[in-house]
């Protein structure tokens, strides 16, 4: 009795062991035999989707390609005379290049050129030269010539006249000014610049016998004498 329980409980056991590897094993089966099937679709599929997108290919035609005739009024002489004579428009063309080229080398050169203006803003216009209009004048501005005509109204420190040489000298840059020196009975004597008309003395610093005016009472800078202003002073 106790062996035929044993075999029994044995058979079940055996039973329900069977029945776990019958179930774990199963879904692998469908799993294999579901991509097995499906591979042969997907590249049908890929096989359609490739014959589609390919674009049919025409046969090439034996027949001519019909040509489009050129109406003689419509084609220019210049073609013409081009195909009759390609050295000669080739020369041409190559002439017109190169007047072409020399021109924009030309006009880029002057471009290019520097100025003798410094530092230019904006468009320079060259100034006008300035002309006072009075015969022998060598104005640079207005200013010059108001400056000579107010000297010469007064007339010349020397000889007294309105039209002195001393009001039409230039200086160094060829520009209108008074030189005392022009004059014809000049005296360097008399010329404030080198000599004090009020003591007769050479104008200086006060030593060696010349003479100094300052325009303030000061103490004299050599000899410490007080001077006052606008005083001739030589130094003892």
């Amino acid at each position: 009795m106790k062996k035929v329980k044993l075999f029994s409980f044995g058979g079940i056991a055996l039973a329900i062991l069977l029945a776990v590897i019958f179930v774990s094993a199963k879904p692998k089966t469908e799993e294999n035999s579901f991509s097995a099937q499906s591979e042969p679709e997907f590249s049908e599929e890929v096989s359609i989707c490739t014959e589609s997108e390919e674009e049919p290919q025409t046969e090439p035609s034996d027949e001519p390609e019909a040509s489009i005739p050129l109406d003689a009024a419509t084609v220019p002489d210049t073609i013409e005379e081009t195909t009759e004579h390609p050295s000669e428009a080739t020369e041409s063309v190559t002439e017109t290049i190169a007047v072409e080229t020399t021109a924009t080398t030309a006009t880029t050169a002057t471009e290019k050129e520097p100025k003798e203006h410094g530092l230019i803003i904006g468009d320079y216009h060259e100034p006008e030269a300035y002309n006072c209009g009075t015969p022998g004048h060598h104005c640079a501005g207005p200013e010059t010539h108001a400056l000579l005509i107010e000297i010469a109204d007064k007339g010349c420190d020397y000889c007294g006249s309105h039209t002195c040489p001393s009001f039409y000298a230039t200086d160094e840059w060829g520009q209108g000014c008074y030189d005392p020196t022009k004059c014809p009975e000049y005296n360097v004597q008399h010329d404030p610049c080198y000599y004090c008309q009020d003591c007769g003395k050479p104008c200086g610093d006060g030593l060696n016998g010349t003479c100094a005016v300052y325009n303030i009472d000061i103490a004299c800078p050599n000899c410490g004498e007080c001077v006052k202003a606008w005083t001739c002073h030589s130094c003892k």
